[in-house]
């Protein structure tokens, strides 16, 4: 009997549970109350993203500068520098005697000759481009200007931002330039006047700034190599992350021999490989990093700072890892990657209800996911099992007694009670 009385029970109790869940699946006008217990939650914030790509690199002088010698000009004499020194422009290298007199003198007038041309013509193109004024407006054809004496044309960008922008840029490589070639045609003058002044000597003095890294005591070409103090650094890339890579791209440059972190900028990617491509093995990509402090230089001639002192730390051939930003957005709205179910969030609406929301995401960092669509910072979404969350169901959350100030009120030594209540008899 008491079998029977139980096995009733259980039937009907089964009978309960399969009738609720069926009127609950064929409910297609909600009329039946959903409930969804909403345990945990959180809200759109926003956030710094970025996206990026690591690879191993390595700390080079930026530019090297090579002298030759021309043996059958003259004989050598001597080398007036040793490696490792750190020469100027203008510094003597070495002295070598003429075989011909008035041959030399020829060609270094004739070489002298053809600086002033060039010069003349940078000093030109200077001036033509800084009298040019861009228009302030988009006038629907990209702006130019030309120099027809050297048959240079330049060309601007539409937009007026971006014409002021490269104006500037082209009239900063103009000045280096006729620096340069100023600085050449100064020691070919002085070539010029020792020559006249011995009859067979020249000295040779450095058209570069910068290190000295290596002398041929062979006489071999090139003679001397000039590297300079400025630095730069050197990576490779793999041809799976060469698609991503574009000059411009802002560098963060780790070294962790003086614990240094450098900001820098995407100078020069190749598009050829490093070695000649092949079927077997991967094609691996060059890549040219330039720093954004130009002070950067491995010299110990710097000011005593803390900063020259980070700086006098750097010399070429130190490792680092280069950090390259693909992709950034600043102040996005963002989730945690596990409030995200196959691109869409659960909503907890200001009615108390549930929204099941299809989501844009976009940059991707750590465990954080930006949305582009679909949600915006300050807006809750529900985080659980998502067979218990359902789309327009009421949601109930548990009461986090914790995070209410609940001592306040009962705490006596934090509250004047005897205060309040003569207060309170008193105002009867």
């Amino acid at each position: 009997m008491r079998k029977r009385k139980k096995r009733l029970i259980q039937l009907v109790v089964l009978l309960f549970i399969a009738t609720n869940f069926l009127l609950v699946f064929l409910d297609k006008e909600n009329k039946v109350d959903r409930i969804a217990y909403v345990h945990d939650w959180s809200d759109v914030f926003q956030s710094d993203l970025e996206e990026t790509v690591s690879t191993p690199g390595v700390l080079a002088a930026m530019e090297k500068n090579r002298i030759y010698f021309d043996q059958e000009s003259g004989t050598f004499n001597e080398f007036l520098v040793e490696e490792g020194a750190q020469v100027l422009v203008g510094e003597p290298l070495f002295t070598y005697s003429v075989h011909n007199y008035y041959e030399t003198e020829a060609n270094l007038l004739e070489e002298a000759a053809k600086l002033e041309s060039q010069l003349t013509a940078i000093e030109t193109a200077i001036t033509t481009i800084s009298a040019y004024q861009i228009p302030e407006t988009d006038t629907g054809s990209a702006p130019s200007f030309e120099v027809n004496d050297e048959e240079i044309r330049v060309e601007f960008p539409q937009d007026p931002i971006e014409a002021s922008l490269m104006k500037e840029q082209y009239l900063t490589e103009k000045q280096n330039e006729l620096d340069q070639k100023g600085a050449e045609l100064a020691l070919v003058e002085a070539q010029i006047a020792e020559l006249r002044e011995t009859g067979d000597t020249i000295t040779v003095e450095s058209p570069f700034e910068g290190r000295v890294k290596e002398v041929s005591q062979a006489l071999d070409n090139p003679l001397l190599t000039i590297e300079s103090t400025v630095l730069q650094a050197e990576g490779e890339l793999s041809e799976t992350v060469r698609p991503l890579i574009e000059q411009g791209f802002p560098v963060r440059v780790e070294v962790s021999e003086v614990a240094a972190l450098l900001e820098g900028t995407v100078a020069e990617v190749s598009d050829s490989p490093k070695e000649e491509a092949s079927v077997e093995g991967e094609s691996i990509y060059p890549l040219r990093v330039t720093f954004e402090d130009p002070s950067l230089v491995e010299d110990d001639t710097t000011d005593e700072t803390e900063e020259s002192e980070a700086i006098v730390d750097l010399l070429p051939g130190y490792h680092a890892n280069l950090v390259i930003t693909t992709e950034s957005a600043e102040g996005a709205a963002t989730l945690f990657e596990e409030k995200i179910y196959q691109n869409k969030v659960w909503k907890m609406t200001v009615d108390g209800k549930l929204q099941e929301q299809t989501v844009v995401t976009g940059i991707h960092m750590n465990n954080m996911q930006e949305i582009k669509e679909g949600a915006a910072i300050g807006e809750w979404v529900a985080d659980g099992p998502e067979g218990q969350l359902r789309d327009k169901a009421v949601f109930i959350t548990p009461l986090k007694a914790w995070k209410h100030p609940w001592k306040q009120l009962v705490n006596p030594k934090e509250t004047n009670w005897w205060e309040f209540a003569v207060t309170g008899l008193l105002t009867r």
